[in-house]
């Protein structure tokens, strides 16, 4: 696959800006406390999200990903395949994740509120 675009490595399937909140649970948490995080970006695939606590590549993680305009949750599990700074440098990181099990395309759809055009002023919302 082509790394025309910024930051989009070998996925192959586009992610879009989202508006929708994701709560982690780590697998080795007993306690099982969520993490609330925002979600950037999002596809089939995989999902990226800024989060104020650092998880480590490779650590396997439980996610409900919600987005309470549509009225959607929906859980699934996945892996952190990287981890770095904020680019506003806010305190936390941009994690992104590989999901073991594929979003749907109406999941997909449901959870990207608004995508975020690199050329528009703002969000078109779907």
């Amino acid at each position: 696959m082509g790394t025309d675009q910024p930051g989009r490595g070998d996925r192959s399937v586009r992610r879009s800006r989202s508006h929708a909140v994701a709560v982690v649970f780590r697998a080795n948490d007993v306690m099982r406390t969520g993490i609330e995080a925002q979600i950037t970006d999002i596809s089939a695939e995989g999902v990226g999200f800024d989060i104020v606590e650092l998880l480590t590549i490779d650590e396997q993680i439980n996610l409900t990903l919600r987005n309470d305009v549509q009225r959607i949750e929906t859980e699934t599990r996945g892996t952190v395949r990287h981890v770095k700074p904020c680019d506003d440098g806010s305190p936390g990181c941009h994690v992104g994740v590989s999901l073991l099990r594929r979003l749907t395309p109406l999941e997909v759809s449901l959870l990207k509120s608004g995508i975020c055009d690199v050329d528009s002023d703002g969000p078109v919302w779907i």
